[in-house]
C-alpha cells in the first residue's frame, strides 16, 4: 500500500474507495466499518492526519452509500418501508448523491484543515 499511497489525497481516497468496496461486497456496514478503520488507522497517523478525517472518509464511503446499494441490508429496508425498489428512489436521494460529490471536492481543496498536522493539535 505504501508504494501506491503516496500522498495525503491518494490515502484519503484509498481509504474512501476501500471502504465503499468492502461495503458493497459484503452489504454490511458495521464489519465494513471496523475493518476500514483498523486498515488505515495507523496510515493515517503516520500521515499526520486527524482520526475525524478517517471518520469522515469512512462515514462517506459506508454509510452514504448504504442506502443506494439495492443488495445492501439498509437499501433493501427502505425500499421494503418506502415501498419503492432502490433504483427508483434513487435520483431523488439527494442528500446521498450530494455528500459524495463534496467529500470529494473538500477533501482536494483542503476544507476542514486536513493538512494540519495530529502533533501540533496534541501540543496545544
Amino acid at each position: 500500500m505504501e508504494k501506491v499511497v503516496t500522498g495525503r489525497l491518494s490515502l484519503i481516497f484509498s481509504a474512501y474507495g476501500s471502504a465503499a468496496i468492502l461495503n458493497g461486497l459484503t452489504g454490511n456496514g458495521q464489519f465494513s466499518i471496523l475493518t476500514t478503520g483498523d486498515m488505515y488507522n495507523e496510515a493515517f497517523e503516520d500521515k499526520g492526519l486527524p482520526k475525524n478525517l478517517l471518520s469522515r472518509t469512512m462515514e462517506n464511503g459506508i454509510t452514504v452509500l448504504e442506502s443506494l446499494l439495492p443488495w445492501h441490508v439498509t437499501a433493501i429496508f427502505m425500499s421494503g418501508t418506502l415501498g419503492v425498489p432502490t433504483l427508483e428512489y434513487l435520483p431523488w436521494a439527494i442528500f446521498n448523491l450530494s455528500s459524495i460529490a463534496l467529500f470529494f471536492i473538500l477533501s482536494i481543496v483542503n476544507f476542514g484543515g486536513t493538512k494540519k498536522l495530529v502533533k501540533s493539535v496534541q501540543n496545544a
